[in-house]
């Protein structure tokens, strides 16, 4: 059952080179709203200069504790000075912030990346991962464990995508963002991308009847992926 349901999420990922970093997100068309946060009016990236941050999911508490001691049911959950830390059953980390952040509402998505539709996660176990979300509020709202997957999302609107095994044929690194474009408009995404020359991680060419790239994946600085896909 759920212990707090309006938990505001931002997705982390570490930097070496701030510069760097910030160019990528910029470049991308993000606008910066701190130093260290971007956007793109959906999604909301932190940049981290803590060395030992991973790509992760961040989580703000507002000092309610109370989940702290519902999710140890399920794993280890490590404390720090201010914040505590798990790891899911996919691997995926996630750093629960002891205090609080205002966050923009969302809007919808106005980066070079197209429409963001949430976070991707590849795990062997969707029903274990879906039973810890739904600890700090996520609800099932698409998808079905025959498909090899389910989409969860969280009253700000927070959205999570469980991927079974063998279901993505592509580079995967948890956790990712995701963008579907369609079959029309991803093509001439993936051109201005390559205008800006910003390094594509991956070509895609598995769903493509005729060999053409139809997808790609990049990846910034930190880890971080983000899948352009066409639906």
């Amino acid at each position: 059952m759920a212990i707090t349901l309006d938990m505001k999420f931002t997705i982390q990922t570490p930097i070496n080179d701030f510069k760097k970093s910030s160019d990528f997100y910029k470049n991308l068309g993000f606008k910066s709203l701190t130093q260290t946060l971007f956007t793109d009016g959906n999604a909301i990236i932190e940049l981290s200069r803590d060395p030992f941050v991973r790509p992760s999911l961040k989580c703000y508490l507002n000092n309610d504790l109370n989940i702290i001691n519902t999710l140890k049911k399920y794993t280890t959950v490590l404390e720090q000075e201010n914040y505590f830390l798990m790891v899911m059953p996919s691997g995926t980390w996630i750093y629960f912030d002891k205090k609080n952040i205002n966050l923009p509402k969302k809007e919808t998505s106005f980066s070079v990346l197209g429409n963001y539709a949430g976070i991707s996660i590849e795990t062997i176990s969707i029903t274990k991962e879906k039973e810890i979300f739904e600890c700090f509020g996520f609800k099932q709202n698409m998808g079905d464990l025959s498909q090899g997957w389910i989409s969860l999302i969280n009253n700000n609107g927070f959205t999570i995508s469980l991927m079974s095994p063998n279901a993505c044929p592509h580079l995967f690194i948890n956790p990712s963002l995701t963008y579907f474009n369609g079959k029309e408009d991803n093509p001439k995404i993936i051109q201005k991308i390559r205008n800006l020359n910003i390094k594509i991680e991956q070509e895609i060419t598995h769903f493509s009847k005729d060999n053409t790239i139809d997808n790609i994946i990049l990846r910034d600085c930190g880890g971080l992926d983000f899948f352009i896909f066409n639906d």
